[in-house]
């Protein structure tokens, strides 16, 4: 049977990494980003939508099912990251960098894992960071911050679907050569 695996943040970064590789080996892949996906490939179905729209993890699950009838893998690499001095942080700046990698990421995973339960397999990849294990710098706090809650919610959604043989892990780079860490450095 064929399956779909969907793969956020596929325009830029390690999400187009991640999508471009699974496409390279004949995965189908609906790749999701708030820009346009420059990069094509045979298998790769495209989605622009911002992940923190409410909507979202609807409309990207009811996309996927129009690929294919059972989305297999889920690769959640859609992330942001803003500078700040901790003391500096307001609620703009909160808001903003939880709700894409805190929030969004709770509420699409939940959306696709509920999917995957019927069939009773799937594998999801959250993308956290070594900032979320020990702060890095001073200079990107709510990062870390959002990057830690990553963790722990690999952490409870893998213990809920375990038994429905559906997989939940987290990988936690370190600094990556990407466009979103070289804006910060900049």
């Amino acid at each position: 049977m064929t399956t779909v695996t969907i793969v956020t943040g596929a325009a830029s970064g390690i999400g187009a990494a991640c999508a471009q590789l699974l496409c390279a080996t004949g995965v189908t892949v609906l790749g999701v980003d708030r820009a346009a996906i420059a990069w094509q490939a045979p298998t790769l179905h495209t989605l622009c939508i911002d992940v923190c729209d409410p909507t979202a993890p609807t409309q990207i699950c009811d996309t996927a099912h129009q690929i294919a009838p059972q989305i297999g893998g889920f690769v959640n690499a859609a992330g942001i990251m803003r500078v700040a001095h901790p003391f500096a942080v307001d609620d703009a700046h909160w808001d903003g960098v939880m709700g894409v990698n805190a929030k969004a990421t709770w509420f699409l995973t939940s959306a696709v894992l509920q999917a995957m339960v019927p069939w009773q397999a799937g594998s999801v990849v959250l993308l956290a960071s070594t900032a979320g294990k020990t702060a890095t710098t001073v200079m990107h706090p709510i990062y870390n911050v959002s990057k830690a809650a990553v963790i722990a919610m690999t952490k409870t959604l893998a213990h809920t679907v375990a038994s429905s043989g559906i997989r939940v892990n987290c990988v936690c780079p370190g600094v990556i050569d990407t466009p979103m860490q070289s804006a910060v450095t900049a």
